[in-house]
């Protein structure tokens, strides 16, 4: 079976190396063009182009999908299948035409839930119990083709955004091979996505990021694991940005302004919220490396009544 791979992100990595793995090599990978990154700007390459080059595969960084010589490129592989997983870029119709079975898109949530760039960062800001994975027929649309697999994962209370990713690279990697022969031989069934639930998951930034501590502890706490190793929840303290990398919380409540330093000692700190307390474990001052909160008040020697805002 002749496969175009499609993704740009860790994820995709994940599932580009089960492919080679299990003996299907894609003829021709696409991921997005190298672009500037971090705080030197300096130019970078996708995961995947990376993974690729490493694999001796051929990969292609479109800058634009409208490019005609691109589109001639595709029709000429003769693809039997696209696979897409976090590429980045919604598919045109002319795109879509090209395969001979059709364009499957793997996406981590229970579909129609969760549509969008960061579905898992989502489940855990929303404090959900489960999400899942959908193997899906991709139509012009964001996320919004005919299901043809899916499964439940489990949501731990102690999950943040590393580990539920590990879970649900596993079931993705086995449940794409499960469906994969019976895409070659198409003894497959398509379903429409129900109307309802439908939300949507749009990628996380700095400001979806800061930590409001008119809410309550657990909202908070969420968000912490959510966000988690980038871009981190964050929050000013003494005019400087600290990054909250791990988290605790307790129901007790006390009188103060919120984000207020109700108690402190020579390992924990507790920080008012609407409802509950937080308690950091792990924190990240600016310009400095993560830290555990007892190193944190040994250096910074936080005071009660100071606020976090």
């Amino acid at each position: 079976m002749n496969i175009i791979f499609f993704g740009s992100t860790t994820y995709s990595v994940e599932i580009l190396k089960e492919l080679l793995d299990k003996g299907y090599k894609p003829s021709l990978v696409v991921t997005q063009p190298d672009r500037p990154k971090g705080r030197g700007l300096k130019t970078a390459s996708t995961e995947v182009k990376k993974f690729a080059i490493e694999k001796d595969l051929k990969v292609i960084t479109p800058a634009t999908l409208k490019d005609p010589d691109f589109i001639s490129l595709l029709k000429d592989e003769s693809p039997d299948l696209y696979i897409v997983v976090s590429y980045g870029k919604i598919l045109s119709q002319a795109f879509i035409d090209i395969p001979k079975i059709l364009v499957l898109g793997i996406h981590p949530s229970l579909l129609p839930k969760y549509r969008g760039a960061a579905p898992i960062n989502w489940v855990l800001i929303n404090g959900e119990s489960e999400t899942g994975v959908c193997l899906f027929k991709i139509n012009a649309k964001m996320d919004e083709g005919e299901i043809i697999a899916q499964e439940k994962v489990a949501i731990d209370l102690k999950d943040d955004f590393l580990t539920l990713s590990q879970k649900i690279y596993s079931v993705s990697r086995r449940l794409l091979i499960k469906t994969l022969p019976l895409l070659e031989k198409g003894s497959f069934g398509l379903k429409a996505q129900s109307l309802k639930p439908v939300s949507l998951a749009p990628k996380i930034d700095k400001k979806t990021s800061k930590i409001d501590w008119s809410r309550d502890a657990e909202s908070i706490r969420n968000l912490v694991r959510a966000v988690m190793p980038f871009p981190c929840a964050w929050s000013y303290f003494r005019q400087k940005r600290v990054k909250f990398w791990k988290v605790s919380s307790e129901i007790e409540d006390k009188k103060a302004d919120f984000g207020e330093i109700v108690d402190v000692s020579r390992k924990a700190i507790k920080i008012k919220t609407k409802k509950g307390l937080i308690l950091p474990l792990e924190l990240q001052p600016e310009g400095k490396k993560p830290m555990s909160i007892d190193a944190f008040i040994s250096g910074h020697h936080p005071q009660l009544g100071e606020k976090f805002y």
